[in-house]
């Protein structure tokens, strides 16, 4: 019994802290336009580890200066990178726009072309490993693992919601009466026990009962 309420325990627990994870993730994501991405290479390394979950908050490309961190979209496709900026300068034409020269932390070189953009994702915060545990969740065994623990969660919920009601309802072997409490056989005669008398004889049958 006990073991089934620590699992149970445990399970609410973890449930709960990745519950609030996601909500604060999502909550920041619509108030703040904060965006959250995995790292899936080493270039910004020691730093920002390979696996890390980054979270990034999308400010005016006026607003950012050497040595940010930022995010932004590579010419090559839909693919972001995350760099250092080293060189900023303005784009003729484009008042808020600016061109990014980058560089990762672990290169030894500059990007082989500059960024121009509007708006770039300023880093604000790594958590290194997070992004292992989004990818994970994402992937097809995590929507089996996620499905797998909301059933061992409803099943310990219920088993030991049934055995506490049971252990309530079934009184103790060797449990003391209150003082002043009559024997059970003796309310169910409807007779008193007098003092020095065995509380017994009010459940004998009345006839056998000698009057004085």
């Amino acid at each position: 019994m006990r073991a089934l309420v620590w699992l149970r325990d445990a399970v609410l627990s973890v449930t709960a802290v990745i519950g609030v994870v996601c909500v604060l993730l999502l909550g920041a994501s619509f108030a703040f336009d904060v965006k959250s991405l995995v790292v899936v290479s080493g270039s910004m390394e020691p730093g920002i580890p390979t696996g890390s979950l980054i979270l990034s908050r999308m400010t005016p490309a006026s607003e950012i200066v050497v040595g940010d961190v930022v995010t932004v979209p590579k010419r090559t496709g839909a693919e972001l990178v995350t760099h250092r900026v080293v060189e900023v300068a303005p784009v003729e034409g484009a008042p808020e726009g600016r061109e990014l020269t980058l560089r990762g932390d672990a290169n030894d070189v500059d990007d082989p072309y500059t960024y121009g953009v509007a708006v770039a994702g300023k880093h604000l915060l790594t958590i290194p490993g997070g992004g292992y545990v989004v990818s994970f969740f994402q992937s097809r065994d995590g929507v089996v693992a996620t499905g797998a623990a909301i059933l061992v969660v409803v099943v310990l919920l219920v088993g030991t919601r049934g055995e506490t009601r049971q252990s309530v309802r079934r009184p103790r072997r060797g449990a003391t009466l209150p003082d002043g409490a009559a024997h059970p056989s003796v309310r169910a005669s409807g007779h008193d026990a007098h003092p020095g008398e065995d509380a017994r004889c009010a459940s004998d049958d009345p006839e056998r009962v000698e009057s004085r």
